[in-house]
């Protein structure tokens, strides 16, 4: 009687057979940070959350470019990692103006400048700041 095997899916499945039932298990890559479509999905005050997000897209791409596509404007430039650490550089050409008085926008802006902490844990992406302000991420 088969238990287990690899499916012929370059070992990426785990089939495992019993007298009444089979099991099958697909392995599935950790989202990356770079080259991920991330989505804002809380931001972080302190370290704490409080508010939903503005479910924007930001992108860091493999050429070391990254564009962020909020609600009233485009901004994006350049990046880079080392270690723990995002430093994002942004270009001033960006598209559109702020929205009045849409403050949450404004913060995400504000963060995507200089050096960022980020951890992506059970993907979920966190970018903190200096002061302990950011913003937290989901795979969009």
């Amino acid at each position: 009687t088969e238990i287990a095997r690899l499916a012929d899916d370059h070992g990426r499945t785990l089939v495992l057979t019993g007298p009444e039932l089979t099991l099958r298990l697909d392995l599935q890559e950790p989202p990356a940070l770079v080259g991920t479509v991330w989505r804002t999905s809380g931001r972080l005050v302190d370290g704490s959350t409080f508010f939903a997000g503005l479910i924007q897209p930001l992108v860091l791409r493999r050429d070391g470019g990254w564009t962020y596509l909020g609600r009233c404007r485009t901004v994006g430039g350049t990046y880079t990692v080392n270690n723990d650490v995002v430093t994002f550089a942004q270009d001033p050409a960006g598209s559109g103006s702020a929205c009045g008085a849409d403050a949450e926008e404004q913060a995400l802006v504000e963060l995507l400048q200089g050096d960022v902490r980020w951890q992506l844990e059970n993907g979920v992406l966190t970018l903190t700041g200096a002061d302990g302000n950011g913003e937290r991420f989901s795979i969009g």
